[in-house]
């Protein structure tokens, strides 16, 4: 659950969204989540966990992604 609250602290930062309102199978064209703050979130979070993060249509997509290829 580690990586999930990391994407939605990054989505929710980057996008001004209710982090509440972010859940693992939000799809981030319905909350209204712009492209600009969504690749803003996953330059974070490639930083964050040493991987280039692309920008996927959900929440589940990123942290899937996340834990099949972090590196820390």
């Amino acid at each position: 659950m580690e990586i999930f609250e990391n994407v939605r602290n990054a989505v929710s930062k980057e996008a001004g969204v209710n982090a509440d309102d972010i859940q693992m199978d939000t799809v981030f064209e319905d909350m209204g989540v712009d492209s600009l703050d969504l690749v803003a979130a996953c330059v974070t979070l490639g930083k964050q966990y040493k991987v280039r993060v692309p920008c996927m249509k959900s929440v589940q997509e990123i942290v899937s992604f996340i834990e099949t290829n972090k590196k820390v």
